[in-house]
């Protein structure tokens, strides 16, 4: 787990104050990704640390699940959020590609948001 780096060091605080109802942790674990996030050089081969953050913050044990159309946990907002904006480069990745073959709440997640986006970029 030391190899893990600061984006599940982040999110495994985020859920360990989601758990236990502390709002100042939640939303500071929340910050730090965020600037983790922001920082991190999107190159190929370094999308094996985003798609270990969205199998974590998409496995049921550690964020809720929500029905179609509901308002998403803010761990996994934040995260599909992400994958979208690195989306040209994690798509290439076949591990991400194994992960959307999955399906499942991050799939149906992402291609909500993308979806989203190409619209609002054809108007």
């Amino acid at each position: 787990e030391a190899d893990s780096g600061p984006f599940l060091c982040h999110a495994r605080v985020y859920v360990f104050a989601d758990t236990y109802d502390i709002p100042d942790l939640h939303f500071l674990a929340l910050d730090k990704l965020h600037h983790a996030l922001c920082s991190f050089e999107v190159v190929t081969d370094r999308m094996e640390k985003v798609i270990e953050l969205a199998r974590f913050s998409y496995c049921n044990e550690n964020t809720r699940d929500n029905e179609a159309g509901r308002d998403l946990d803010n761990l996994r907002r934040m995260v599909v959020h992400f994958v979208v904006c690195v989306f040209g480069t994690i798509a290439k990745d076949d591990k991400f590609l194994g992960l959307m073959e999955e399906g499942g709440c991050f799939a149906r997640d992402l291609t909500g948001l993308l979806g989203e986006r190409i619209i609002a970029n054809t108007k």
